[in-house]
């Protein structure tokens, strides 16, 4: 089942039962790396690279989500990239792509509020509209 589609059932259920505990793990963790997904397939249609080479090796890896927000400046509103900047990667925000990736976050971490600031990030993502130049 799609990370969206364990959201609504979670909440559905919750609606119909007041006293249900609803679990927004896996819908959290499912669209929190999406957005990453996302970011990386509008550089690929704006024909930016979402790859780099390691300094001083013939090693090439994929950019990291800042590097990939920061090739995004001037593509996304500001506002945006600033809103998906802070709750997904910066220390000083709530870092959760990195507390969803790396295994960091325990049970009574995952909210609904969580989960609603990732579905906010993927609709506003699919509201541009992007062209390779």
């Amino acid at each position: 089942m799609s990370g969206v589609r364990l959201l609504f059932h979670e909440l559905e259920a919750w609606r119909q039962d007041p006293d249900y505990e609803p679990d927004f793990i896996a819908s959290t963790d499912s669209l929190t790396l999406k957005v990453e997904y996302l970011l990386r397939y509008i550089c690929v249609q704006l024909r930016l690279p979402t790859f780099k080479m390691r300094e001083n090796t013939d090693v090439t890896m994929e950019k990291l989500l800042d590097e990939l927000l920061a090739d995004l400046k001037g593509k996304l509103e500001e506002d945006d990239r600033f809103f998906i900047k802070f709750f997904l990667s910066e220390k000083a925000g709530y870092n959760l792509r990195n507390r969803v990736a790396h295994g960091l976050m325990d049970d009574d971490e995952y909210g609904v509020e969580n989960v609603f600031l990732v579905l906010t990030m993927i609709l506003k993502l699919a509201s541009y509209e992007f062209r390779a130049v």
